[in-house]
């Protein structure tokens, strides 16, 4: 009887083992490929948000500089030569709107000088026009765009975050990406907002 109550209990624990085994495999057992293609996904996924969310800054604060550049061309006093070559300058600002694909440091230069150009162009007839030194909605919008400069230069940084560690993925399994077939295949690194050693 004991003897058999021994036999029971080994039947049982080798079941216990190979349900373990079991579980271990379902869950746990992804290999090296899969798993790296799970965490580029995931990662992917972060970044383009990131980038998304940086863009939709930087488009609310091209409308406001948008509607300035509006409320200084509908007041008498300023000049319009200075008007239209402000308007000018931010139309050739719109066409300079970069793609993480395609993105390079002489694109990020470029853009933000023209960006800050049309912005101190815009403050500066501010102060030249009398009419417009105490008009409290455009003091707001100036201060609205200030404020949303700020937070594209922090959603940059972020989406640098989630840029670095995609390409330190890409670096550090490029041949099982390789072997991984469409898209994996074809993941290109992306250029980072921050300067890069």
């Amino acid at each position: 009887m004991r003897k058999l109550l021994t036999i029971n209990i080994f039947i049982i624990c080798i079941c216990l083992i190979a349900t373990s085994c079991g579980q271990r495999g379902l869950f746990g057992g992804m290999s090296k490929k899969a798993k790296v293609k799970k965490e580029v996904d995931t990662v992917v996924d972060s970044m383009d948000q990131a980038w998304h969310v940086m863009m939709a800054a930087d488009d609310r604060k091209l409308a406001d500089i948008d509607r300035l550049i509006g409320e200084i061309s509908n007041v008498r006093g300023v000049e319009e030569p200075k008007t239209s070559e402000l308007q000018k300058d931010f139309d050739d600002l719109l066409q300079m709107r970069y793609q993480p694909e395609s993105l390079t440091d002489e694109q990020i230069d470029s853009y933000d000088l023209a960006t800050d150009k049309v912005i101190k162009k815009s403050f500066e007839l501010i102060e030249e026009t009398e009419e417009l030194e105490d008009d409290e909605e455009i003091s707001e919008l100036q201060k609205e765009i200030m404020d949303e400069d700020k937070d594209v230069v922090l959603y940059r940084a972020r989406y640098d975050e989630w840029a670095y560690k995609y390409n330190k993925l890409i670096d550090d399994n490029q041949k099982r990406l390789e072997r991984s077939g469409d898209p994996y295949n074809r993941l290109k690194k992306r250029k980072l907002f921050r300067l890069e050693p």
